[in-house]
Protein backbone atom coordinates (compact mmCIF):
# COMPACT_ATOMS: atom_id res chain seq x y z
CA UNK A 1 0.00 0.00 0.00
CA UNK A 2 2.84 2.38 0.63
CA UNK A 3 4.40 1.61 -2.67
CA UNK A 4 1.23 2.36 -4.17
CA UNK A 5 0.86 6.32 -2.65
CA UNK A 6 4.68 6.87 -3.26
CA UNK A 7 4.21 5.97 -7.09
CA UNK A 8 0.85 8.40 -6.80
CA UNK A 9 2.73 10.73 -5.43
CA UNK A 10 5.33 10.88 -8.05
CA UNK A 11 2.87 10.44 -10.63
CA UNK A 12 1.19 13.71 -9.54
CA UNK A 13 4.40 15.60 -9.45
CA UNK A 14 5.70 14.36 -12.57
CA UNK A 15 9.08 13.29 -11.58
CA UNK A 16 9.51 10.67 -14.01
CA UNK A 17 8.46 12.95 -17.37
CA UNK A 18 10.71 14.58 -19.59
CA UNK A 19 11.05 18.55 -19.83
CA UNK A 20 8.42 19.79 -22.17
CA UNK A 21 6.21 17.21 -21.77
CA UNK A 22 2.03 17.55 -21.49
CA UNK A 23 2.16 17.15 -17.57
CA UNK A 24 1.65 20.75 -15.81
CA UNK A 25 5.22 20.41 -13.58
CA UNK A 26 7.28 18.79 -16.72
CA UNK A 27 5.97 21.23 -19.23
CA UNK A 28 7.61 24.21 -17.49
CA UNK A 29 11.09 22.63 -16.46
CA UNK A 30 12.60 20.23 -14.87
CA UNK A 31 10.34 18.74 -12.30
CA UNK A 32 13.24 17.70 -9.74
CA UNK A 33 13.19 21.55 -9.42
CA UNK A 34 10.15 23.32 -9.37
CA UNK A 35 9.96 23.46 -5.98
CA UNK A 36 13.36 24.99 -5.89
CA UNK A 37 12.55 27.28 -9.02
CA UNK A 38 9.73 28.55 -7.26
CA UNK A 39 11.79 29.59 -3.84
CA UNK A 40 14.17 30.91 -6.44
CA UNK A 41 11.88 33.40 -7.78
CA UNK A 42 10.36 34.84 -5.00
CA UNK A 43 13.70 35.28 -3.21
CA UNK A 44 14.80 37.50 -5.90
CA UNK A 45 11.38 39.65 -6.33
CA UNK A 46 11.54 40.27 -2.39
CA UNK A 47 15.29 41.10 -2.62
CA UNK A 48 14.32 43.48 -5.30
CA UNK A 49 11.70 45.36 -2.48
CA UNK A 50 8.24 43.31 -4.03
CA UNK A 51 5.98 44.50 -1.35
CA UNK A 52 2.12 43.32 -0.59
CA UNK A 53 0.80 46.15 -2.11
CA UNK A 54 2.73 46.37 -5.53
CA UNK A 55 1.31 45.13 -8.79
CA UNK A 56 3.57 42.29 -10.27
CA UNK A 57 3.05 40.78 -13.86
CA UNK A 58 4.57 37.33 -14.56
CA UNK A 59 5.58 36.61 -18.29
CA UNK A 60 5.25 33.08 -19.06
CA UNK A 61 3.56 32.42 -15.31
CA UNK A 62 2.84 29.05 -16.82
CA UNK A 63 1.40 26.32 -14.15
CA UNK A 64 2.11 28.97 -11.58
CA UNK A 65 5.31 27.69 -10.28
CA UNK A 66 6.10 30.89 -8.98
CA UNK A 67 2.68 32.61 -9.23
CA UNK A 68 1.67 30.25 -6.18
CA UNK A 69 3.90 31.72 -3.84
CA UNK A 70 3.56 35.44 -5.29
CA UNK A 71 0.07 35.50 -4.86
CA UNK A 72 0.46 34.07 -1.20
CA UNK A 73 2.05 37.07 -0.70
CA UNK A 74 0.27 40.02 -2.52
CA UNK A 75 -3.09 41.71 -1.97
CA UNK A 76 -5.65 40.48 -3.63
CA UNK A 77 -5.80 42.17 -6.97
CA UNK A 78 -1.94 42.27 -7.65
CA UNK A 79 -1.08 39.63 -9.52
CA UNK A 80 -1.17 39.35 -13.17
CA UNK A 81 -0.56 36.40 -15.81
CA UNK A 82 0.30 35.97 -19.20
CA UNK A 83 0.15 32.40 -19.88
CA UNK A 84 0.16 31.43 -23.66
CA UNK A 85 -0.62 27.68 -23.22
CA UNK A 86 -4.32 28.01 -21.48
CA UNK A 87 -4.05 24.71 -20.58
CA UNK A 88 -0.94 24.32 -18.20
CA UNK A 89 -2.21 27.56 -16.71
CA UNK A 90 -5.65 25.50 -15.58
CA UNK A 91 -3.64 22.45 -14.71
CA UNK A 92 -1.73 24.51 -12.30
CA UNK A 93 -4.66 26.01 -10.50
CA UNK A 94 -6.43 22.57 -10.23
CA UNK A 95 -3.13 21.00 -8.81
CA UNK A 96 -1.43 24.07 -6.62
CA UNK A 97 -4.06 26.50 -5.73
CA UNK A 98 -7.19 25.96 -6.43
CA UNK A 99 -10.47 27.51 -7.81
CA UNK A 100 -10.89 29.17 -3.73
CA UNK A 101 -7.69 30.60 -3.49
CA UNK A 102 -7.34 31.98 -6.82
CA UNK A 103 -11.06 33.49 -6.04
CA UNK A 104 -9.63 34.80 -2.59
CA UNK A 105 -6.46 36.23 -4.45
CA UNK A 106 -8.45 37.64 -7.43
CA UNK A 107 -5.47 37.65 -10.06
CA UNK A 108 -6.16 38.70 -13.85
CA UNK A 109 -4.68 36.48 -16.76
CA UNK A 110 -4.10 36.40 -20.66
CA UNK A 111 -3.24 34.13 -23.33
CA UNK A 112 -1.76 36.43 -25.88
CA UNK A 113 1.73 35.13 -27.63
CA UNK A 114 2.34 38.76 -28.83
CA UNK A 115 3.93 39.91 -25.03
CA UNK A 116 0.77 42.53 -25.16
CA UNK A 117 1.08 43.48 -22.04
CA UNK A 118 -1.25 46.62 -22.51
CA UNK A 119 -4.21 43.95 -22.58
CA UNK A 120 -4.46 44.88 -18.37
CA UNK A 121 -4.70 48.51 -18.84
CA UNK A 122 -2.41 48.99 -16.03
CA UNK A 123 1.42 49.74 -15.18
CA UNK A 124 3.89 47.53 -13.28
CA UNK A 125 5.95 47.92 -10.34
CA UNK A 126 7.36 44.74 -11.07
CA UNK A 127 7.56 42.04 -13.75
CA UNK A 128 9.00 38.77 -13.94
CA UNK A 129 10.34 36.77 -17.02
CA UNK A 130 11.62 33.63 -16.05
CA UNK A 131 13.32 31.04 -18.63
CA UNK A 132 11.76 32.57 -21.52
CA UNK A 133 14.64 34.35 -22.95
CA UNK A 134 16.40 31.04 -22.74
CA UNK A 135 14.02 29.64 -25.85
CA UNK A 136 13.15 33.35 -27.87
CA UNK A 137 15.17 34.39 -30.85
CA UNK A 138 16.14 37.82 -30.70
CA UNK A 139 12.94 39.94 -32.00
CA UNK A 140 10.85 38.62 -29.83
CA UNK A 141 13.11 39.48 -26.88
CA UNK A 142 13.12 43.08 -28.73
CA UNK A 143 9.43 42.88 -29.01
CA UNK A 144 9.25 41.88 -25.25
CA UNK A 145 11.63 44.48 -23.77
CA UNK A 146 9.93 47.41 -25.72
CA UNK A 147 6.25 46.62 -24.40
CA UNK A 148 8.49 46.13 -20.61
CA UNK A 149 9.47 50.15 -21.72
CA UNK A 150 5.92 50.92 -21.86
CA UNK A 151 3.84 49.04 -19.28
CA UNK A 152 6.73 49.36 -16.37
CA UNK A 153 6.33 52.29 -13.46
CA UNK A 154 9.47 54.86 -13.64
CA UNK A 155 10.23 53.29 -10.37
CA UNK A 156 9.66 49.61 -11.44
CA UNK A 157 12.09 46.46 -12.03
CA UNK A 158 11.52 43.86 -14.64
CA UNK A 159 13.58 41.18 -13.34
CA UNK A 160 14.58 38.26 -16.53
CA UNK A 161 17.01 35.25 -16.97
CA UNK A 162 18.74 33.81 -20.04
CA UNK A 163 20.78 31.18 -20.48
CA UNK A 164 24.29 32.95 -20.96
CA UNK A 165 27.27 32.49 -23.31
CA UNK A 166 30.61 34.55 -23.56
CA UNK A 167 31.12 33.70 -27.17
CA UNK A 168 27.86 33.73 -29.43
CA UNK A 169 24.26 34.21 -29.62
CA UNK A 170 21.21 32.35 -30.59
CA UNK A 171 21.04 33.65 -35.02
CA UNK A 172 17.72 31.44 -35.38
CA UNK A 173 14.05 33.12 -36.04
CA UNK A 174 12.14 30.23 -33.89
CA UNK A 175 11.19 29.49 -30.45
CA UNK A 176 12.94 26.49 -29.53
CA UNK A 177 11.94 24.42 -26.16
CA UNK A 178 12.76 22.13 -24.50
CA UNK A 179 15.64 23.02 -26.26
CA UNK A 180 17.69 26.39 -25.21
CA UNK A 181 19.03 29.44 -27.14
CA UNK A 182 21.81 31.35 -25.86
CA UNK A 183 23.13 34.88 -25.46
CA UNK A 184 26.09 36.84 -24.75
CA UNK A 185 25.79 40.12 -21.82
CA UNK A 186 26.91 42.31 -24.31
CA UNK A 187 23.84 41.01 -27.00
CA UNK A 188 20.89 41.80 -23.84
CA UNK A 189 22.51 44.97 -22.90
CA UNK A 190 22.12 46.41 -26.60
CA UNK A 191 18.36 44.97 -26.71
CA UNK A 192 18.14 46.97 -23.73
CA UNK A 193 19.37 50.11 -24.41
CA UNK A 194 17.35 49.52 -27.98
CA UNK A 195 14.07 50.14 -25.82
CA UNK A 196 15.24 52.67 -23.35
CA UNK A 197 15.93 50.47 -20.39
CA UNK A 198 18.54 49.88 -17.96
CA UNK A 199 20.21 46.32 -17.35
CA UNK A 200 22.35 45.07 -14.69
CA UNK A 201 23.50 41.54 -13.60
CA UNK A 202 23.12 41.10 -10.34
CA UNK A 203 24.90 37.72 -8.96
CA UNK A 204 21.89 36.08 -7.91
CA UNK A 205 21.81 32.42 -7.60
CA UNK A 206 19.55 30.25 -10.04
CA UNK A 207 19.08 26.56 -9.51
CA UNK A 208 18.77 25.82 -13.56
CA UNK A 209 22.21 27.91 -13.72
CA UNK A 210 21.04 30.62 -15.55
CA UNK A 211 22.21 34.48 -15.71
CA UNK A 212 19.15 36.86 -13.68
CA UNK A 213 19.24 40.66 -15.42
CA UNK A 214 17.44 43.63 -13.71
CA UNK A 215 15.93 45.94 -15.95
CA UNK A 216 14.41 49.07 -15.15
CA UNK A 217 13.10 52.42 -17.02
CA UNK A 218 16.22 55.07 -18.10
CA UNK A 219 15.05 58.06 -15.45
CA UNK A 220 15.78 55.13 -12.72
CA UNK A 221 18.71 53.84 -13.53
CA UNK A 222 20.00 50.50 -12.70
CA UNK A 223 19.21 48.70 -9.88
CA UNK A 224 22.23 47.97 -7.67
CA UNK A 225 21.96 46.02 -4.41
CA UNK A 226 21.36 49.57 -1.87
CA UNK A 227 18.45 49.95 -3.62
CA UNK A 228 16.24 47.12 -1.91
CA UNK A 229 17.54 47.95 1.70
Amino acid sequence: MQELLIESEAERRGLDRPVGTRHYRAFVGPTQRYDLMSANQFHVMCRLGLREDHYLLDIGCGSLRAGRLLMAYLLPGRYFGIEPERWVLEEGIRAETGREFIKLKAPSFDHNRDYDLSVFGRSFDFMLAQSIFTHTPVAEIRKCFANVASSLRPTGLFAATFKQDDHEDYTGDEWIYPHQARYRRDTMRGLAEDAGLCISFPEFDHPGLQTWMILSRAERGPWQETDAA
